[in-house]
C-alpha cells in the first residue's frame, strides 16, 4: 500500500464502512495501491454483484456518471472517504461483472485483520457465555443442583 501510514489504517477503516453499508469488500486499486509517489487520488471501488446494481438502479454500468443515484452515491461516499483519511479517495461503485472484464488489474481487500481477530475473539467469547448460560438453564429447569 502506498499511501503510508497512519492513512493506510484509516483507508483500511474506511472499507469497514462500506462492508457495513453495503454487505461487500471494498478494493484499494490503481497506482497508489503501488506506488509511494506519483499518485494523484486513491481509487476505491465497490464491486456489486449484477443483481444487486440493477436493484440499487445504478443504470448502464459502462457509464454510470449519467446515473443520478449513483452520482450522488459516489460523491458522498468519497468525501466521507477523504474526510476520514485525509487522502484524495475517488470511490466508485462498479457492476462486478463490469469490473472483471474492463479492470484487470490489482485489488487489496480493504478491511482491518485486527478487527477480524478481536471480532472472532469476541464472538467465541460471547458463544462460550451463551453455552454457559444455557447449561445452567437446563441445570435448574431439571431440578439438577
Amino acid at each position: 500500500m502506498g499511501v503510508g501510514m497512519p492513512q493506510g489504517l484509516l483507508l483500511q477503516e474506511f472499507g469497514e464502512h462500506i462492508f457495513a453499508a453495503f454487505g461487500h469488500v471494498a478494493y484499494h486499486v490503481g497506482s497508489s495501491l503501488a506506488q509511494k509517489d506519483g499518485w494523484r487520488d486513491v481509487d476505491v471501488r465497490l464491486m456489486l454483484p449484477d443483481d444487486e446494481w440493477e436493484t440499487r438502479g445504478f443504470g448502464d454500468p459502462e457509464r454510470p456518471q449519467w446515473n443520478r443515484r449513483w452520482v450522488s452515491t459516489i460523491l458522498a461516499w468519497s468525501a466521507f472517504g477523504q474526510q476520514l483519511t485525509g487522502l484524495p479517495i475517488d470511490f466508485q461503485i462498479q457492476q462486478t461483472t463490469h469490473a472483471n472484464a474492463k479492470e484487470p488489474g490489482n485489488r487489496s481487500a480493504l478491511f482491518s485483520t485486527a478487527k477480524a481477530a478481536y471480532q472472532s475473539e469476541r464472538d467465541d467469547w460471547v458463544r462460550k457465555r451463551h453455552e454457559q448460560y444455557l447449561t445452567e438453564q437446563g441445570r435448574m429447569n431439571s431440578g439438577i443442583d
